[in-house]
């Protein structure tokens, strides 16, 4: 399991959207719906937004080499 700090420091290297979303959705609970709200986009557009920051955050973590598993 990745200590807060390593995952904190691969946050910090994503785009500003993709952060944001990523503790919105995994961190506060927050819906798909509630996020697109928050920031003024589509339901689509949340989802895509959500699995690109997820995407994005994996590609970091592996090439940070913290686990192999995913």
């Amino acid at each position: 399991m990745p200590e807060r700090k390593e995952i904190q420091e691969i946050l910090l290297k994503l785009p500003r959207e993709y952060s944001f979303v990523l503790i919105a959705r995994d961190y506060y609970g927050y819906s798909y719906q509630e996020i697109a709200d928050l920031l003024g986009i589509s339901l689509e557009n949340a989802k895509t937004r959500i699995f690109r920051a997820r995407k994005s955050f994996l590609k970091h973590f592996r090439e940070a080499g913290k686990d192999d598993r995913f």
